[in-house]
């Protein structure tokens, strides 16, 4: 299954023809099973100048990296977070306004991986606060909010399975990531003062305040006795 199979059975899932439609569900569907895919949906994710496409790709990586990610060898699991964060900077920079919808579920992805592997955390963390700085603006900002709300969102969701049904696949327990509550707060704080260049007062725009104000509960949520709101 190659990208251009993969693009042309995607453009026919959004097509008008019921039958083709069809097909191509099912061929979609088998294809995001396959170990194939996590390379094909990187080359959707990097080439394609269609959003949909683009969109499928990512959300196919962030349910491969919820269901896969134990399954993958231990010493290509950080080239993964690698691939994962480049694919992140490259939508960001594609998607210069609207919805970030591509940025945002690769932002998952991301947050996904690092959720399971808690020697990524740190770069993770890193990662958004870099995007946070003022130098990046409010795209970086929004992106940089994204980040850090999908970390404790997919630690929630992957939490350890304590089931014995057949299929479940053990997790490991969910990453300490206290140490970085307060650098995080620092960040919300900073755009929420509005504190420009040169300290000049600068409101922030009213979708990075409301992204700011949504990464600080999600985060003082994990531990709701550190701090006093």
């Amino acid at each position: 299954m190659s990208s251009e199979e993969v693009s042309r059975a995607i453009r026919a899932l959004y097509g008008t023809d019921a039958r083709h439609q069809m097909e191509a569900n099912q061929y979609l569907m088998s294809f995001a099973d396959t170990q194939g895919a996590w390379e094909v949906c990187r080359e959707l994710v990097l080439t394609s100048d269609a959003s949909q496409i683009r969109f499928f790709g990512a959300n196919v990586l962030h349910s491969k990296v919820r269901k896969e990610w134990q399954t993958l060898p231990e010493e290509n699991r950080a080239a993964a977070c690698g691939v994962l964060r480049e694919l992140v900077l490259d939508s960001m920079r594609k998607e210069q306004s609207g919805a970030l919808l591509v940025t945002r579920r690769l932002a998952l992805a991301l947050g996904a991986a690092a959720a399971q592997q808690a020697s990524a955390v740190a770069d993770f963390v890193s990662t958004a606060l870099g995007l946070g700085a003022r130098d990046q603006g409010a795209q970086g900002a929004l992106v940089a909010f994204a980040l850090l709300c999908a970390l404790p969102d997919e630690m929630e969701q992957l939490a350890p399975l304590t089931g014995s049904g057949a299929g479940a696949t053990p997790r490991p327990s969910a990453p300490d990531v206290m140490p970085y509550l307060s650098s995080v707060v620092q960040l919300v704080e900073h755009w929420l003062a509005g504190s420009g260049a040169g300290g000049a007062a600068e409101e922030a725009p009213a979708d990075v305040r409301k992204a700011a104000l949504a990464c600080l509960r999600t985060w003082t949520a994990l531990a709701p006795d550190a701090m006093s709101l």
